[in-house]
């Protein structure tokens, strides 16, 4: 098992690596002179699970987040799950007015459609966890110190949810 982590949680993927004894995979992450974003990921990942760790916030992160899902479903990984820290556009799950986008179900339909699971934290509105089509589950960190006070770090509470 591999966990990548995008730009936005280096420290929480080595985390949850650690605590799963999974491999921790670097990404090489740039951009091009004319601001498009390169992902390469560094460890052949083909037949393996994978999980990814990145945020939907702000915009750009959601690009880098699709780019390492398209690099690690076109290197033939068996399963790909999404871990989203922080789901961006979680408040926008209705259409309020005529002709507004449904945002949180557009960014949702996107990633799910490249995962197998998905699992967010906290997210503001639960509701939104449909959108994706696929397996998804919001990790509620605050049961932590409700269910096992002693035990449980939020880190491996959210292993535990992820096996």
């Amino acid at each position: 098992m591999y966990v990548i982590s995008g730009s936005t949680h280096q420290r929480l993927g080595a985390s949850l690596a650690e605590e799963m004894d999974a491999e921790f995979c670097g990404v090489v992450n740039r951009h091009f002179p004319d601001g498009e974003r390169y992902i390469r990921v560094l460890m052949d990942v083909t037949n393996q699970d994978v999980v990814v760790v990145q945020n939907t916030f702000p915009d750009k992160k959601i690009v880098e987040l699709l780019l390492i899902l398209q690099a690690v479903k076109e290197a033939n990984a068996k399963t790909v799950t999404c871990v989203i820290p922080y789901m961006g556009y979680s408040r926008q799950e209705r259409v309020f007015q005529s002709g507004e986008a449904r945002s949180a179900k557009a960014i949702a339909s996107v990633i799910g459609s490249m995962c197998d699971r998905v699992f967010t934290i906290n997210v503001h509105t639960p509701a939104i966890l449909d959108f994706f089509g696929c397996e998804a589950k919001d990790i509620n960190l605050s049961l932590i110190h409700i269910s096992e006070p002693t035990r449980r770090t939020p880190i491996s509470y959210a292993v535990f949810c992820l096996k």
